[in-house]
C-alpha cells in the first residue's frame, strides 16, 4: 500500500436496489472471483461464509470497516477471492442435481418395502 491507496486495482460491484428473492447476482460474482461483502441475514448470509469466502456486515459502520479491509488488505482480498470461486462452484446446477438425486436414492434405500 502506498499513499493510502492499494498497490493493486480492486473492483466493486454494488447490489441492486430492488430486494431480489434470490442470491443469484452474489454467487455469479463469487464465481468471477468476486468477494462478497453481504448484511448478515437473509439468503446473502446462507451463502457467504463470514470471514471464509467473504464478509458479513450488520451497521453501515460495519460495512465501511469490512470494506477497507479488503482494500487495505492484498492477502485477505486474495484468500477470501479464491475460496468464493469454489464456493459459488458448489451452486453449479449440475452439482445441486447430482446433489438431490443421492439425497433421493439415500431416502430411498432407507424406506422400508
Amino acid at each position: 500500500m502506498r499513499g493510502g491507496k492499494p498497490d493493486s486495482e480492486i473492483e466493486m460491484a454494488a447490489p441492486s436496489r430492488r430486494n431480489l428473492p434470490t442470491t443469484s447476482s452474489i454467487r455469479s460474482a463469487m464465481s468471477a472471483g468476486a468477494v462478497p461483502v453481504v448484511f448478515d441475514a437473509g439468503g446473502p448470509a446462507s451463502v457467504v461464509r463470514r470471514e471464509v469466502d467473504g464478509l458479513r456486515w450488520r451497521t453501515l459502520d460495519d460495512l465501511a470497516a469490512q470494506t477497507w479491509r479488503l482494500v487495505c488488505d492484498d492477502a485477505l482480498r486474495a484468500r477470501l477471492a479464491a475460496s468464493a470461486a469454489e464456493r459459488a462452484a458448489t451452486f453449479a446446477a449440475e452439482r445441486c442435481e447430482q446433489h438431490i438425486r443421492d439425497t433421493v436414492a439415500e431416502m430411498a434405500a432407507e424406506t422400508p418395502r
